[in-house]
């Protein structure tokens, strides 16, 4: 089973493409990849997925399924060619996990540089380093795009 399955999560890419940030759902953490050498050069694991591994033989598959007790990844994340920032909801699966109040901002080394604590939840998150703005989008009714000045 690969990890993919088992950690679920997404990718960004750097602004130049030269590097990928793969930040997993079910576990917390992630990988950060070189793309010109396609290896992982970076691996952070918080907290390893807590999954029920399922057999489904007439498929010839594995189901996957998590534990509603354990907590949730990453959410989302962006990336520019010096930072990444990532959406950390905090939540236990059988909870609404899907929107998060921390902001964590690391080094493409992977060393944690800032951790934003916002003043509502949120669900996405985009970054404009040059202005220093974090922009993050509502999960509520009335969706709404708010800006968070960020960094020096």
């Amino acid at each position: 089973m690969s990890r993919k399955v088992a950690y679920e999560g997404d990718f960004v890419f750097s602004t130049d493409k030269n590097k990928w940030f793969f930040f997993y759902f079910y576990g917390l953490g992630f990988d950060i990849i070189d793309t010109k050498m396609w290896k992982v050069v970076s691996q952070h694991i918080y907290q390893y997925p807590d999954v029920k591994i399922n057999r489904i033989s007439e498929l010839n598959i594995n189901k996957v399924s998590r534990n509603p007790e354990s907590l949730c990844g990453f959410i989302d994340a962006c990336a520019t060619n010096q930072n990444v920032y990532a959406l950390y909801t905090g939540k236990h699966f059988n909870e609404d996990y899907s929107s998060g109040k921390h902001v964590l901002q690391y080094n493409w080394k992977g060393e944690p540089q800032v951790h934003y604590v916002l003043d509502i939840e949120i669900n996405s998150i985009s970054v404009d380093e040059k202005n220093k703005i974090l922009y993050a989008t509502t999960n509520e009714e009335n969706a709404r795009i708010i800006k968070y000045k960020i960094g020096k």
